[in-house]
């Protein structure tokens, strides 16, 4: 009995003396299982984030191919607004707005997708620039058969101007995520320009750069079919005449008017926002570049005949008192001019007002309704009296 307790009680101390190294053991293997399931957990969000950027990416182009968007059937749509969406979208649809940094996305990839997307742009649109790279409005409208292509290009090329800003949510996304900068073809051309002499003294700049001295003059003719379109694009938004865009510029050889009464506060803003990309536009080719600008006569002579009608109230006032004009009994009498100046205003309206007629160098013409109203009396009377003279001198 004595020797079945002492092997009883060596049992037990030697159960006791290796717990501690089993209880270690559970220990490290839970860690080391932890550790493997974060692993796992780790890789699963990846395969997931990685099929959604997958799944995304091939969305993004069926969803172009669907809408048929290509150079051709930019060129080719009929009507101003749907040229200028499926321009945008050809903008957006470019590789290089969809890089990821993922895997074999490297910066080095993005680059050279740039430098293609650049390539590949300007041989896109190689036919379509006349030798003499125009910027005034052709005459023959692009309606005419064959005679007319001239203004196709010439509208083809001024959209594609406008549109070549545009930047997809996804390249800023990934381009955040990264800390790298984000561009579109016009950020591209305009810091592309800027590096010639670097270039020019063998310093080493991106591919994309490169493409974009490589077609310098049509570049540089793109940046001033750009700062002379914003104005039409403008004009197709508050003017009184009820056409087409491209029928509203071939309307502008007589008076036209707009009523602060047609835009609203949104409509504004948006309005002001493209003049100043229109003259942010300007002062690159001034400052940066060094380059006079061109300017499209038929643009000077459309807002030369623009009528600013405003109301007969107080919120005008100080403006009308920086502009010089007089009042009389509470009536703005009609203002013509080319200003030497820049009267000072926070009002969104006068605003655009002033912005337009610096963009555009037309004299600025404003008027208000009531003095309008008189006007357009006047000239009805004196219709009355010469239909009243007439039928008296026939009877």
């Amino acid at each position: 009995m004595k020797r079945f307790g002492g092997i009883l009680l060596a049992t037990v101390l030697l159960c006791s003396c290796s717990m501690p190294k089993n209880m270690d053991d559970m220990k490290k293997t839970t860690q080391d299982m932890k550790k493997v399931t974060d692993k796992m957990a780790k890789l699963t969000e990846h395969i997931e984030k990685r099929t959604e950027d997958i799944f995304q990416g091939s969305r993004e182009v069926v969803s172009v191919e669907r809408q048929n968007i290509s150079i051709d059937d930019v060129l080719n749509s009929d009507g101003f607004g749907k040229r200028l969406k499926r321009s945008m979208v050809y903008f957006l649809s470019m590789e290089y707005q969809h890089w990821t940094g993922n895997y074999k996305d490297d910066l080095k990839e993005r680059e050279q997708l740039m430098a293609e997307a650049v390539d590949n742009f300007f041989s896109d649109i190689d036919d379509l620039i006349d030798d003499k790279m125009p910027v005034s409005t052709p005459i023959i409208p692009s309606f005419v058969p064959y005679f007319g292509r001239a203004q196709r290009n010439w509208e083809n090329l001024s959209i594609l101007s406008l549109t070549m800003s545009k930047v997809h949510s996804k390249q800023e996304e990934y381009a955040k995520a990264h800390a790298l900068k984000v561009y579109s073809m016009y950020s591209m051309i305009t810091e592309g320009l800027a590096m010639e002499p670097k270039y020019n003294n063998g310093e080493k700049v991106p591919k994309w750069a490169e493409s974009v001295i490589e077609h310098e003059h049509e570049a540089v003719y793109l940046l001033q079919l750009r700062h002379n379109f914003y104005p039409f694009l403008i004009a197709s938004k508050i003017t009184n005449i009820e056409d087409g865009f491209l029928k509203k510029i071939r309307h502008f050889f007589k008076s036209w008017y707009v009523k602060e009464s047609y835009l609203n506060k949104k409509q504004l803003e948006t309005l002001n926002l493209y003049l100043d990309l229109a003259s942010e536009t300007q002062k690159y080719l001034t400052d940066n570049l060094g380059i006079d600008l061109e300017i499209n006569p038929y643009m000077t002579e459309m807002f030369s005949l623009l009528h600013w009608i405003v109301p007969s109230d107080e919120r005008h006032k100080k403006f009308m008192d920086q502009l010089g004009m007089d009042m009389d009994k509470n009536e703005f009498k009609t203002f013509m001019a080319k200003l030497d100046f820049a009267p000072k205003t926070e009002d969104p309206f006068e605003q655009m007002i002033l912005k337009l007629q610096k963009l555009t160098g037309a004299s600025l013409y404003l008027t208000t309704q009531k003095r309008r109203d008189a006007a357009a009396a006047k000239r009805e009377k004196q219709r009355q009296d010469v239909e009243a003279e007439l039928w008296c001198c026939g009877a």
